[in-house]
């Protein structure tokens, strides 16, 4: 689904005939005919709708670009409205409710400084489905940051005169906003890496305190050489522990290389989540080295896939 898919002219205020913020919210929740409510059914304030952030959130992803983004528990469909001011709007719904830190919220700015909105985009877009990528909570506003934060698409926008000039800006109407999820998006970046000659007690030490299942072994330009499960390093310490005592005394574990295995298959970030996750299937792995051009970023683990492709959308509410 495109971002287009949502808009027309009806749906887009060029101008946006106010200089409030909240007054401007409030005009294009009406045009995509929307409203905010609670869970008995009422209308619950924008601001302490904000403040909560219960599934409504506001964040900016230009200096005058901001996004609302509703629940998609909030109502039927996927919907969106877009409004351009001619002047910067006033920030009257509060630092909390805009996302912005007290230090740099509008009321602590020098007047000269004061920069309001003047871009506001209304969205709601229903869950997509599992394997798909789309704009939910907090990672939603940064997904559509990714997406709409371009300064030459900030400066169209504004100097657009009407809702078709808005709607001829493929950058902004060509917008995904569901995509097939990537293997980037679910990955453990990489906070750990060893190499062939680290001591494998160092490595058992790390993976009990860490809790991993695997450790990937590169070389000297981080190329994966290896990998090293917990499975092997427990069977190798076991070995240790059989022989006598004095001659654990004098020996040590050995290093990676010597438990290591060789045959590693690895994935690349930008791989279609759902190919890495049958790959997974088929050879019976639980863990995937992720490379881009060749170095190690990060791993793919068996439990991330699930909780990606099947748990988002299934957790219980508390």
């Amino acid at each position: 689904m495109q971002l287009g898919d949502l808009l027309s002219p009806e749906r887009i205020r060029v101008p946006l005939q106010t200089r409030s913020l909240r007054e401007g919210i409030r005009i294009l929740m009406d045009v995509a005919d929307v409203r905010d409510l609670d869970e008995d059914g009422s209308e619950r304030p924008l601001r302490r709708r904000l403040e909560e952030g219960r599934g409504t959130f506001l964040g900016r992803v230009t200096e005058y670009f901001l996004v609302l983004l509703l629940d998609p528990e909030s109502g039927q469909g996927s919907v969106a409205a877009l409004g351009i001011a001619t002047e910067p709007l006033e920030e009257d719904l509060g630092p909390e409710a805009t996302g912005e830190s007290e230090p740099e919220s509008a009321a602590n700015r020098k007047e000269g400084d004061r920069r309001g909105p003047r871009i506001l985009l209304v969205l709601r877009l229903e869950g997509a489905p599992p394997g798909e990528l789309a704009p939910v909570g907090r990672d939603g506003l940064d997904f559509l940051s990714d997406r709409l934060g371009d300064p030459r698409l900030e400066a169209r926008l504004l100097e657009a005169r009407s809702p078709r000039e808005v709607l001829a800006i493929d950058a902004l109407t060509g917008i995904e906003l569901t995509e097939g999820m990537r293997v980037q998006h679910v990955m453990v970046p990489l906070s750990y890496r060893v190499f062939s000659d680290t001591p494998l007690d160092e490595v058992v030490e790390l993976m009990a305190r860490r809790g991993l299942r695997a450790v990937p072994v590169v070389g000297k330009d981080l190329e994966v050489l290896g990998m090293v499960t917990a499975g092997e390093a427990l069977k190798h310490a076991l070995q240790l522990r059989g022989r006598p005592e004095e001659v654990r005394r004098e020996s040590s574990m050995g290093t990676v290389r010597d438990v290591m295995s060789r045959a590693v298959m690895c994935v690349a970030e930008d791989q279609p989540l759902m190919g890495a996750a049958q790959l997974m299937v088929n050879k019976d792995v639980g863990q995937l080295p992720v490379v881009r051009e060749g170095e190690i970023v990060g791993i793919l683990t068996r439990d991330a896939v699930l909780k990606a492709l099947f748990g988002a959308r299934h957790e219980p509410s508390t």
